[in-house]
């Protein structure tokens, strides 16, 4: 790995990489992608990229989960942009019977 490579930011990321926008992704598919990193930038956009293990990801998405933004409705109130919870913590036994 090259030092440029290994010294790399989380926030460069997008900047670097082309491969989500159009033509190669649909618009709908890379506006999904710039609001995932909208997020992602927020907790992980000052850390190098080879810093970021999967306990971290497993920590954020975790986080991610608990803070469901909630709107008042007619009918009550309703959960926004619920985050499917990933394999991992399906199977730790925290969504049981999800």
């Amino acid at each position: 790995m090259s030092l440029a490579a290994s010294e790399m930011r989380f926030r460069r990321l997008f900047e670097v990489e082309n491969y989500s926008k159009p033509p190669i992704r649909a618009q709908k598919t890379h506006e999904a992608n710039e609001r995932a990193m909208k997020h992602l930038r927020a907790t992980f956009g000052s850390w190098r990229l080879v810093d970021v293990t999967a306990d971290d990801i497993e920590q954020y998405l975790r986080a991610r989960l608990k803070n469901v933004p909630r709107v008042k409705t007619k009918g009550g109130f309703r959960e926004l942009g619920i985050l499917k919870a990933p394999q991992s913590i399906r199977s730790s036994g925290c969504c049981a019977g999800h």
